[in-house]
């Protein structure tokens, strides 16, 4: 591949959407304990090199807290997909189907950690 995302054809590369974004706000109450809001944009992209079949891309809201109990020990919670939005982690048109990879439903993940010195 070039830098340049067009084929020979003068079209998109397919499956390679044009933008891709992400901002984190992080908030911190006390030293010991943080909250972050992830928003997460993939743009459009087209499924095939010929430019006929399109993903419309997806933007989605997750979230994640962590509480530093010592200094060796920390527990947390992260909360991917806040809104249940369906998406697609990768789509494409293969064997004259498109197909979609679906993206992880409204889930909640918890965490505990420790650190070994």
């Amino acid at each position: 591949y070039t830098n340049d995302v067009l084929n020979v054809e003068g079209n998109d590369l397919d499956t390679a959407p044009r933008r891709m974004a992400s901002a984190q706000l992080l908030w911190q109450p006390r030293t010991a304990s943080s909250v972050e809001v992830e928003w997460r944009h993939t743009g459009p992209y087209f499924l095939n090199a010929q430019n006929t079949r399109r993903y419309d891309g997806h933007k989605l809201i997750n979230v994640r807290w962590r509480e530093q109990l010592s200094e060796t020990f920390y527990i947390g919670a992260r909360l991917i997909n806040l809104e249940d939005r369906s998406y697609a982690e990768r789509a494409d048109f293969a064997f004259g189907n498109e197909r979609y990879f679906i993206g992880e439903p409204r889930s909640v993940y918890g965490e505990i950690g420790f650190r070994f010195d």
